[in-house]
Protein backbone atom coordinates (compact mmCIF):
# COMPACT_ATOMS: atom_id res chain seq x y z
CA UNK A 1 0.00 0.00 0.00
CA UNK A 2 1.33 3.93 -0.31
CA UNK A 3 0.97 6.82 1.80
CA UNK A 4 -0.25 9.97 -0.23
CA UNK A 5 0.97 13.25 0.60
CA UNK A 6 1.37 16.83 -0.84
CA UNK A 7 3.76 19.56 -0.27
CA UNK A 8 2.76 21.72 2.56
CA UNK A 9 4.33 24.62 0.68
CA UNK A 10 0.64 25.80 0.19
CA UNK A 11 -1.33 25.80 3.15
CA UNK A 12 -1.52 29.60 4.66
CA UNK A 13 -4.63 31.30 2.89
CA UNK A 14 -7.27 28.47 2.29
CA UNK A 15 -9.52 27.44 -0.93
CA UNK A 16 -11.34 30.65 -2.20
CA UNK A 17 -14.95 30.31 -0.69
CA UNK A 18 -16.56 31.33 -4.34
CA UNK A 19 -16.63 29.24 -6.61
CA UNK A 20 -14.95 26.41 -5.35
CA UNK A 21 -14.51 23.45 -7.76
CA UNK A 22 -16.15 20.06 -7.43
CA UNK A 23 -14.15 17.06 -7.36
CA UNK A 24 -15.10 13.57 -7.74
CA UNK A 25 -13.04 11.15 -6.08
CA UNK A 26 -12.70 7.67 -7.84
CA UNK A 27 -11.86 5.12 -6.15
CA UNK A 28 -11.68 1.52 -7.95
CA UNK A 29 -11.99 -1.67 -5.88
CA UNK A 30 -10.96 -5.29 -7.17
CA UNK A 31 -11.03 -8.07 -4.31
CA UNK A 32 -9.51 -5.47 -2.44
CA UNK A 33 -11.85 -3.50 0.60
CA UNK A 34 -9.81 -4.26 3.24
CA UNK A 35 -7.23 -1.90 1.19
CA UNK A 36 -10.69 0.35 0.14
CA UNK A 37 -11.78 0.85 3.99
CA UNK A 38 -8.83 2.17 5.34
CA UNK A 39 -8.39 4.43 2.14
CA UNK A 40 -12.06 5.91 2.62
CA UNK A 41 -11.30 6.43 5.84
CA UNK A 42 -8.57 8.58 5.36
CA UNK A 43 -10.71 10.49 2.69
CA UNK A 44 -13.47 11.16 5.31
CA UNK A 45 -10.78 13.47 6.88
CA UNK A 46 -10.01 15.71 3.91
CA UNK A 47 -10.12 19.81 4.63
CA UNK A 48 -11.48 20.42 1.46
CA UNK A 49 -15.32 20.98 1.50
CA UNK A 50 -16.45 19.85 -2.24
CA UNK A 51 -16.04 16.70 -3.26
CA UNK A 52 -18.09 13.18 -4.19
CA UNK A 53 -16.98 9.68 -3.16
CA UNK A 54 -17.35 7.67 -5.51
CA UNK A 55 -16.16 3.80 -5.38
CA UNK A 56 -16.32 1.58 -8.31
CA UNK A 57 -16.12 -2.29 -7.85
CA UNK A 58 -14.51 -3.75 -11.38
CA UNK A 59 -16.60 -7.25 -10.82
CA UNK A 60 -15.15 -8.72 -6.84
CA UNK A 61 -15.73 -11.69 -6.13
CA UNK A 62 -14.57 -11.50 -2.26
CA UNK A 63 -17.81 -9.81 -0.78
CA UNK A 64 -16.30 -6.46 -1.74
CA UNK A 65 -19.57 -4.42 -1.68
CA UNK A 66 -20.55 -5.81 1.52
CA UNK A 67 -17.50 -5.18 3.67
CA UNK A 68 -17.62 -1.37 2.29
CA UNK A 69 -20.84 -0.84 2.78
CA UNK A 70 -20.63 -2.81 6.54
CA UNK A 71 -18.12 -0.25 6.77
CA UNK A 72 -20.29 2.75 5.82
CA UNK A 73 -22.44 1.52 8.27
CA UNK A 74 -20.26 2.10 11.20
CA UNK A 75 -19.96 -2.16 11.41
CA UNK A 76 -16.48 -2.65 10.11
CA UNK A 77 -13.98 -0.41 12.19
CA UNK A 78 -10.59 0.09 10.47
CA UNK A 79 -7.50 -0.46 12.05
CA UNK A 80 -4.50 1.66 10.13
CA UNK A 81 -1.12 3.20 11.96
CA UNK A 82 -2.12 6.72 9.79
CA UNK A 83 -4.99 7.58 11.96
CA UNK A 84 -7.56 6.25 14.95
CA UNK A 85 -11.21 5.30 13.54
CA UNK A 86 -13.45 7.99 14.64
CA UNK A 87 -16.88 5.77 14.92
CA UNK A 88 -18.62 9.67 14.87
CA UNK A 89 -18.18 10.14 11.03
CA UNK A 90 -20.81 7.33 10.34
CA UNK A 91 -22.96 6.23 9.09
CA UNK A 92 -22.42 6.84 5.09
CA UNK A 93 -24.88 7.03 2.87
CA UNK A 94 -24.46 5.42 -0.17
CA UNK A 95 -26.52 5.09 -3.88
CA UNK A 96 -25.52 2.60 -6.22
CA UNK A 97 -25.39 2.16 -9.57
CA UNK A 98 -24.98 -0.47 -12.26
CA UNK A 99 -22.49 0.67 -15.22
CA UNK A 100 -24.81 1.82 -17.34
CA UNK A 101 -26.64 3.82 -15.19
CA UNK A 102 -23.49 5.40 -13.57
CA UNK A 103 -22.41 6.24 -17.16
CA UNK A 104 -25.82 8.42 -18.04
CA UNK A 105 -25.18 10.46 -15.01
CA UNK A 106 -27.10 8.28 -12.61
CA UNK A 107 -30.85 8.60 -11.46
CA UNK A 108 -31.96 12.51 -9.84
CA UNK A 109 -34.17 10.76 -7.86
CA UNK A 110 -31.15 8.67 -5.83
CA UNK A 111 -28.72 11.88 -5.89
CA UNK A 112 -31.21 13.90 -4.66
CA UNK A 113 -31.25 11.57 -1.40
CA UNK A 114 -27.95 12.45 -0.59
CA UNK A 115 -27.23 15.60 -2.17
CA UNK A 116 -27.44 18.10 0.92
CA UNK A 117 -25.11 15.39 2.82
CA UNK A 118 -21.69 16.62 3.97
CA UNK A 119 -18.97 15.39 1.75
CA UNK A 120 -17.78 12.12 3.98
CA UNK A 121 -21.18 11.03 4.59
CA UNK A 122 -22.07 9.89 1.06
CA UNK A 123 -21.05 7.52 -1.51
CA UNK A 124 -21.99 6.66 -4.72
CA UNK A 125 -21.08 3.04 -5.61
CA UNK A 126 -20.75 2.09 -8.88
CA UNK A 127 -20.55 -1.97 -9.77
CA UNK A 128 -19.31 -2.39 -13.31
CA UNK A 129 -20.16 -5.95 -13.47
CA UNK A 130 -16.95 -7.07 -14.89
CA UNK A 131 -12.77 -6.90 -14.42
CA UNK A 132 -12.61 -3.53 -16.76
CA UNK A 133 -8.59 -2.72 -15.86
CA UNK A 134 -7.40 0.01 -14.20
CA UNK A 135 -8.31 2.03 -17.27
CA UNK A 136 -11.73 0.83 -17.85
CA UNK A 137 -13.08 0.60 -14.44
CA UNK A 138 -12.00 4.59 -13.97
CA UNK A 139 -13.39 5.34 -17.45
CA UNK A 140 -17.07 4.06 -15.79
CA UNK A 141 -16.20 6.51 -12.79
CA UNK A 142 -15.20 9.41 -15.56
CA UNK A 143 -18.14 9.33 -17.52
CA UNK A 144 -20.63 9.42 -14.14
CA UNK A 145 -18.21 12.39 -12.83
CA UNK A 146 -18.58 14.30 -16.32
CA UNK A 147 -22.49 13.61 -16.85
CA UNK A 148 -22.78 15.07 -12.81
CA UNK A 149 -21.07 17.80 -13.41
CA UNK A 150 -17.32 17.53 -11.90
CA UNK A 151 -14.66 20.23 -12.33
CA UNK A 152 -11.80 18.10 -11.60
CA UNK A 153 -11.99 14.24 -11.09
CA UNK A 154 -9.07 12.20 -8.61
CA UNK A 155 -7.79 9.25 -9.28
CA UNK A 156 -7.20 7.89 -6.32
CA UNK A 157 -5.66 3.99 -5.33
CA UNK A 158 -7.50 2.13 -3.10
CA UNK A 159 -4.87 0.94 -1.61
CA UNK A 160 -3.48 4.56 -0.01
CA UNK A 161 -3.53 6.73 2.80
CA UNK A 162 -4.21 10.42 2.14
CA UNK A 163 -2.81 13.36 4.39
CA UNK A 164 -5.76 15.40 5.21
CA UNK A 165 -4.94 18.98 3.29
CA UNK A 166 -3.64 16.65 0.27
CA UNK A 167 -6.59 17.67 -2.07
CA UNK A 168 -6.83 21.32 -0.69
CA UNK A 169 -3.05 21.52 -2.08
CA UNK A 170 -3.66 20.06 -5.38
CA UNK A 171 -6.78 22.10 -6.35
CA UNK A 172 -5.18 24.77 -5.39
CA UNK A 173 -2.19 24.40 -7.60
CA UNK A 174 -4.85 23.56 -10.52
CA UNK A 175 -6.53 26.52 -10.11
CA UNK A 176 -3.51 28.68 -10.51
CA UNK A 177 -2.70 28.31 -13.88
CA UNK A 178 -5.31 27.62 -16.38
CA UNK A 179 -2.89 25.52 -18.42
CA UNK A 180 -2.67 23.02 -16.10
CA UNK A 181 -4.69 20.11 -16.80
CA UNK A 182 -2.78 17.30 -14.21
CA UNK A 183 -1.53 17.48 -10.88
CA UNK A 184 0.27 14.62 -9.08
CA UNK A 185 1.14 14.30 -5.16
CA UNK A 186 4.55 12.93 -3.23
CA UNK A 187 3.96 9.40 -2.87
CA UNK A 188 5.69 8.10 0.26
CA UNK A 189 6.00 3.88 0.97
CA UNK A 190 3.12 2.70 3.40
CA UNK A 191 5.49 0.46 5.12
CA UNK A 192 8.15 3.14 5.49
CA UNK A 193 6.30 6.09 5.51
CA UNK A 194 9.90 7.81 5.59
CA UNK A 195 10.60 6.66 2.40
CA UNK A 196 9.57 8.26 -0.99
CA UNK A 197 8.06 5.91 -3.23
CA UNK A 198 7.17 8.23 -6.27
CA UNK A 199 7.13 12.11 -7.20
CA UNK A 200 6.38 11.96 -10.73
CA UNK A 201 8.90 10.83 -13.27
CA UNK A 202 11.20 12.11 -16.94
CA UNK A 203 10.51 9.84 -19.92
CA UNK A 204 12.09 9.35 -22.98
CA UNK A 205 9.97 8.11 -25.99
CA UNK A 206 11.39 6.36 -29.17
CA UNK A 207 11.69 2.56 -30.00
CA UNK A 208 11.66 2.18 -26.23
CA UNK A 209 10.13 3.88 -23.57
CA UNK A 210 12.99 4.84 -20.66
CA UNK A 211 11.29 5.81 -16.88
CA UNK A 212 13.42 7.96 -14.58
CA UNK A 213 12.31 8.21 -11.39
CA UNK A 214 13.39 10.93 -9.42
CA UNK A 215 13.30 10.88 -5.44
CA UNK A 216 12.60 7.03 -5.45
CA UNK A 217 13.72 5.50 -2.23
CA UNK A 218 15.20 8.43 -0.73
CA UNK A 219 14.33 9.51 2.50
CA UNK A 220 11.73 12.10 2.89
CA UNK A 221 13.43 15.19 3.93
CA UNK A 222 11.57 18.15 2.32
CA UNK A 223 13.66 18.00 -0.83
CA UNK A 224 10.68 17.18 -2.95
CA UNK A 225 8.20 20.00 -1.37
CA UNK A 226 8.00 22.01 -4.41
CA UNK A 227 5.96 22.27 -7.60
CA UNK A 228 8.17 20.87 -10.64
CA UNK A 229 6.93 20.08 -13.87
CA UNK A 230 7.44 16.36 -14.75
CA UNK A 231 6.79 14.07 -18.14
CA UNK A 232 4.34 11.84 -16.58
CA UNK A 233 2.47 11.96 -13.02
CA UNK A 234 1.44 8.31 -11.14
CA UNK A 235 -2.13 7.13 -11.45
CA UNK A 236 -2.01 6.01 -7.91
CA UNK A 237 -3.07 9.42 -7.58
CA UNK A 238 -4.00 11.98 -10.10
CA UNK A 239 -5.90 14.79 -10.42
CA UNK A 240 -7.26 15.78 -13.49
CA UNK A 241 -9.45 18.75 -14.71
CA UNK A 242 -12.56 17.90 -16.82
CA UNK A 243 -11.69 20.18 -19.26
CA UNK A 244 -8.92 18.30 -20.18
CA UNK A 245 -10.35 15.03 -20.31
CA UNK A 246 -12.90 16.68 -22.98
CA UNK A 247 -9.87 17.57 -24.84
CA UNK A 248 -7.61 14.42 -24.82
CA UNK A 249 -10.31 11.93 -24.12
CA UNK A 250 -10.74 9.05 -21.44
CA UNK A 251 -7.86 6.58 -20.42
CA UNK A 252 -7.04 4.22 -22.98
CA UNK A 253 -8.10 0.67 -22.28
CA UNK A 254 -6.25 -1.04 -24.99
CA UNK A 255 -3.45 -0.74 -21.37
CA UNK A 256 -5.73 -2.56 -19.41
CA UNK A 257 -2.91 -2.57 -16.27
CA UNK A 258 0.26 -0.22 -16.40
CA UNK A 259 0.75 2.49 -18.60
CA UNK A 260 -1.93 4.31 -18.77
CA UNK A 261 -1.51 7.63 -16.55
CA UNK A 262 2.33 7.77 -18.91
CA UNK A 263 -0.11 7.69 -21.91
CA UNK A 264 -2.67 10.50 -21.09
CA UNK A 265 -0.30 12.51 -19.49
CA UNK A 266 1.78 12.23 -22.71
CA UNK A 267 -1.30 13.28 -24.59
CA UNK A 268 -1.60 15.60 -22.44
CA UNK A 269 1.71 17.59 -22.97
CA UNK A 270 1.35 16.82 -26.73
CA UNK A 271 -1.59 18.47 -26.20
CA UNK A 272 -0.46 21.78 -24.51
CA UNK A 273 -2.68 20.44 -21.15
CA UNK A 274 0.25 20.83 -18.59
CA UNK A 275 1.31 18.57 -15.53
Amino acid sequence: MLCTIVSKEYLSEGIEKVGIPLIFILILNWNGWHDTVECLESVQRLSYPNYRIVVIDNGSTDGSVERIKAWAAGELPVESKFFTYDPSTKPVRWIEYDRATAEAGGLPELEAEIEALPPHSRIAFIQTGANLGYAGGNNVGIRYALARGANYVWLLNNDTVVDKNALTEMVRLAESDEKIGMVGSKILRYDSSEVILDVGGWLKVSYHIVHKFPGYNEIDRGQWDKVFQPDYLNGASLLVSTLAIRDIGLLDEEYFLYWEETDCCYRARRNGKGL
